[in-house]
Order: C-alpha cells, then sequence, then structure tokens
C-alpha cells in the first residue's frame, strides 16, 4: 500500500525535521527506528506533505487506529 519511494521520502521528511518529533517535541537522533511518518487520513499512498507529520512512536501510537504501536520492541525502547 505503501508509495515506492516510500522509504526515501519519510527519511527525507524525518531529516528535515532534525529527527524530533513534531508533537511533544521528543529527539529521536539516537533511536531513529521510534520516530516515524504519520499518514493523517490513514492513507498510506497520500503522501500529500499536508497529510504526513512526522511523530514519535508514542505520539503516534496515540493517534486513531495506532493503538497497536503500544506493543512493539521500539515502543518500549522510546519509552
Amino acid at each position: 500500500e505503501y508509495s515506492k519511494d516510500w522509504s526515501d521520502l519519510s527519511t527525507k521528511l524525518r531529516q528535515q525535521a532534525n529527527f524530533k518529533c513534531s508533537k511533544c517535541a521528543a529527539d529521536y537522533s539516537q533511536n531513529r527506528g521510534g520516530l516515524h511518518v504519520h499518514h493523517k487520513d490513514g492513507c498510506k499512498w497520500n503522501n500529500n506533505l499536508s497529510n504526513l507529520e512526522v511523530l514519535c512512536i508514542r505520539c503516534h501510537s496515540k493517534e486513531p487506529g495506532h493503538g497497536k504501536l503500544k506493543y512493539s520492541k521500539n515502543y518500549s525502547r522510546a519509552i
């Protein structure tokens, strides 16, 4: 469901955010696996920049439909 260029795009966005969460401002430069790029509308193929948000795994897990992230390895590392 993700676009072919998703990996490059998400890396670029996280770099532009200096590896910091856009909601809580936590620094994930030392734990990059804990920083995600969230599709606000839930459509993984909608890579419009207004639809994307750099979030740490904790903030991402609070978004609708993303509660399962609390059970991932990266979540426990992020706390």
